[in-house]
């Protein structure tokens, strides 16, 4: 291909893709318009652009990534638009949906667990795990997650007494009505009750 022809394949692909975000669709049901954002057409852009250094590369790759971002943003905003209708779906009629045999949604009101007091925490974990140093990594085997304890490793390790003086659970709270979150869980009956 002379790049006479890529550079009119990339003109008529970003010509096709700006006409193609003006245009909105509603889904009748629920009201609600979005955007809406063809993910192949990014993917055609990026193999359209070329290879070696210049200004229109630069830019295009700038927009290309400017259309992927707003992409993911559409795509967060209208998967919390389906969680809410799920959600309203759901609590009207009081049931849950069913995925497959053993998987369903159901709707649960979303909880952190912070740590009180760290340092208590770790020597309850070294004291029930006989002093092993292995407990406070955040591999497989340890103790420690991002909060930077696993609340749920702990828990298993210490016991419910001591880990409800070492961890406080809170509901997350809705910011406009102060009410429990909700939220779209999944419960698997391969892997226990849902909560």
């Amino acid at each position: 291909m002379s790049i006479e022809n890529a550079q009119n394949d990339k003109a008529q692909i970003w010509e096709d893709y700006e006409r193609h975000i003006g245009n909105t669709w509603t889904l009748k049901e629920t009201a609600m318009t979005v955007e809406a954002i063809d993910l192949k057409t990014i993917s055609k852009l990026l193999d359209v652009i070329g290879a070696e250094r210049s200004e229109d590369n630069d830019r295009a790759l700038l927009r290309v990534r400017d259309r992927a971002i707003v992409a993911v943003r559409t795509a967060r905003e209208l998967m919390a638009s389906v969680d809410a209708a799920i959600i309203d779906y759901m609590t009207l009629n009081q049931c849950d949906l069913e995925i497959s045999d053993t998987e369903r949604l159901y709707v649960g009101t979303t909880r952190v667990t912070k740590s009180i007091d760290d340092q208590e925490i770790l020597m309850a974990i070294l004291e029930a795990g006989n002093g092993n140093m292995e407990l406070l990594t955040t591999g497989a085997g340890g103790m420690l997650g991002s909060q930077p304890w696993k609340s749920g490793a702990v828990r298993a390790l210490i016991g419910d007494a001591k880990f409800n003086k070492l961890f406080t659970t809170e509901t997350k709270l809705d910011v406009k009505t102060g009410k429990p979150a909700k939220s779209v869980k999944v419960a698997d009956s391969r892997f226990g009750p849902k909560d």
